[in-house]
């Protein structure tokens, strides 16, 4: 990627007119965060926005200077390892759920003292793209089974989809034709 200097023609300090540096604005293409794992936002102050994160530990978070235990904690996430000790300094995280904050209520009739855990819409569609995008980077001898223009399409349909039970429902269809559509063009699930 690219970047260049984003600036805009203000009010100086003496009154005159002057150029003010807002920071760097990317040049790239479109729909480039659909292929990041982890996309960050940092400003001149150093506050770190996270807008799209698939480690599942960062969402919507803010994060005042990531430094070590950010990286540490990243680091973990790549090579797989378990739960960092260390957390990054988080100024504003989007607070519990009732439902993350409450015990389960056991139904009527059930044994109590086991519950199961299901996954709320945005993590089942979350975890939908992530196959959809498995489904994308599939490459046998080099060769990719899809077209930039095909992906791009396919991420033109995910951006423009809501995350609410039919949408996830049309996402799941997707996936379903694009992974038949794999098999026929001869990767199967070999590949």
């Amino acid at each position: 990627m690219r970047s260049k200097t984003e600036w805009v023609i203000g009010e100086g300090k003496n009154g005159k007119v002057a150029a003010e540096k807002l920071g760097l604005a990317p040049e790239q293409g479109k729909g480039i965060e659909y292929e990041f794992d982890l996309l960050i936002e940092c400003n001149q102050r150093h506050f770190a926005t996270i807008t799209k994160d698939r480690t599942g530990r960062f969402q919507d978070e803010t994060i005042e200077k990531p430094g070590e235990d950010f990286g540490a904690t990243l680091h973990d996430w790549l090579s797989g390892g378990s739960e960092p000790s260390a957390t990054p300094t988080v100024k504003a995280s989007p607070k519990p759920t009732k439902a993350e904050t409450l015990p389960a209520k056991p139904k009527a009739g059930k044994p109590t003292g086991t519950t199961t855990w299901k996954p709320s819409l945005k993590e089942r569609g979350n975890r939908v793209i992530d196959e959809i995008g498995e489904i994308f980077n599939v490459v046998k001898n080099g060769t990719e089974y899809f077209s930039e223009d095909e992906k791009e399409e396919a991420r033109k349909i995910i951006r423009e989809t809501k995350l609410d039970e039919q949408g996830i429902s049309d996402l799941e269809d997707l996936k379903t034709i694009l992974s038949d559509e794999l098999n026929k063009r001869g990767a199967g699930k070999a590949a």
